[in-house]
């Protein structure tokens, strides 16, 4: 008798074999949902799920913006704690072309790339970034060193 034509029905146990535990269900969002965005190239995420953006961190992003000759309404910025928000989502309704990620893992806005601190990746015409978190580039000053040199190559400063 062939097994091939028997309907599957797996047990609880074999379900729960089968699931994978680190995968995040995302919903997709269309452009009105994000209303308080506006399209620009460089979109800055970070991940504080549930805390406030602290006083230092926020500071030293300052920081970063200075050294890059921008302002802050010059950039989209996501806490991805507040606001869950994809790769595909970041470039084809926030129109982003550079992304900036302070302690955010691939897998976190669902692109499959092993982690690379600090290396430019380029995926289609978006280039990325992935950082440590900001409270870890504060007493580190080879981070914020390896931060500038990629964030150089980003924006061809000399």
């Amino acid at each position: 008798m062939s097994h091939l034509n028997q309907e599957f029905k797996p047990d609880k146990a074999t379900i729960n074999a089968l699931m994978d535990k680190d995968v995040v269900y995302f919903p997709e969002f269309n452009a009105a949902q994000f209303k308080d965005f506006n399209p620009k190239d460089i979109l800055v995420m970070v991940n504080y799920s549930n805390k406030d953006f602290p006083e230092q961190e926020s500071a030293l992003l300052g920081g970063i913006y200075n050294a890059l000759k921008l302002d802050r309404s010059q950039t989209n910025f996501i806490d991805l704690g507040k606001k869950a928000i994809t790769f595909k989502e970041a470039v084809n309704v926030l129109g982003a072309k550079y992304i900036i990620l302070f302690g955010i893992e691939p897998s976190e806005i669902r692109v499959h790339i092993n982690l690379r601190f600090y290396e430019l990746i380029r995926l289609n015409q978006t280039q990325i970034i992935f950082s440590h978190q900001l409270a870890d580039l504060l007493n580190n000053k080879a981070y914020k060193s390896n931060l500038w040199n990629a964030l150089k190559k980003m924006f061809n400063i000399k």
